[in-house]
């Protein structure tokens, strides 16, 4: 069954993480707007991992590009919901 499928290959270590990435939807399907400080985000300032139970996880504003390089953090001058993270899914 596709669900004892998906849990045999997330619990597997892949040298090649495409196939584990593959079992879930991508940022790109999934958003449809970002929007943090006022400006337009992308699924490039998010960063990818994979949790057994969860799946396809992605962090916004880790620190990190999606290759693992330190990146600036972005930060808000004010506070509220107009400057929060908006995201359209």
């Amino acid at each position: 069954s596709i669900t004892l499928t998906y849990l045999a290959l997330s619990h597997a270590k892949f040298k090649d993480i495409s196939i584990q990435r593959s079992l879930g939807h991508s940022l790109n399907d999934t958003i449809i707007s970002c929007m943090y400080g006022g400006q337009e985000c992308f699924p490039h300032d998010f960063v990818w991992s994979f949790d057994v139970v969860f799946g396809n996880c992605f962090t916004f504003n880790s620190g990190r590009s999606q290759t693992g390089e330190k990146v600036p953090i972005k930060t808000m001058t004010q506070n509220g919901r107009y400057d929060a993270l908006k995201l359209e899914l």
